[in-house]
């Protein structure tokens, strides 16, 4: 009865950590960015929306001295969102991220919001990177300026659900060691 009881314990275990491997397939990933006067280095939480794209829902870091206050949330579940400006102008966006991908972000990019500044600024993608702030004032495109930037990713540390799973066979694994290696004792003893 012991042994049904230890295979059923770990097979509630096996199957919740399948339930919660959604939530267990986020990532952190660190954008850093460089070129024209601009340095960034954005931490980012992601997740795995399809093979090689993850989906940013939260965000921090800096940008040339000034800190990252927040994300602006995507306003479509697919293709881009936009954020309009004051005279009308706007940001199209997708807050996706390609981490093994040249480039690294898209034409949509990552909007964000930096402290000091009203409107949000964006990360995005032409042949090269680009780090686009709004001006306002004049008229488009002479009211954003756009720099062209380095982006680079830092690899995300393995996920949540990996070392769980590895952590679940390592402990099946030691459990069968005891059991296997308990008969052989009991029989030197007697």
């Amino acid at each position: 009865m012991k042994t049904f009881t230890r295979w059923m314990m770990t097979a509630v275990a096996a199957v919740a950590f399948l339930a919660c491997a959604r939530t267990a397939a986020a990532d952190e990933f660190t954008i850093n960015f460089a070129g024209g006067g601009f340095t960034g280095t954005l931490n980012v939480d992601a997740v795995l929306t399809s093979p090689g794209v993850y989906s940013i829902d939260a965000i921090s870091g800096t940008v040339s001295g000034f800190p990252v206050t927040g994300l602006v949330a995507t306003t479509t579940s697919t293709g881009y969102s936009d954020y309009t400006l004051p005279d009308g102008s706007f940001w199209f966006y997708d807050n996706l991220l390609f981490p093994d991908g040249s480039p690294v972000v898209d034409t949509g990019g990552i909007l964000f919001t930096l402290a000091g500044l009203a409107q949000p600024v964006n990360l995005f993608s032409t042949p090269q990177g680009q780090f686009g702030i709004y001006l306002g004032g004049g008229n488009f495109p002479n009211d954003f300026l756009y720099t062209p930037v380095d982006v680079t990713v830092a690899t995300p540390e393995p996920s949540t659900l990996a070392l769980g799973l590895v952590g679940l066979a390592l402990l099946a694994g030691i459990a069968m060691k005891k059991k296997l290696g308990m008969p052989a004792l009991n029989r030197q003893m007697a």
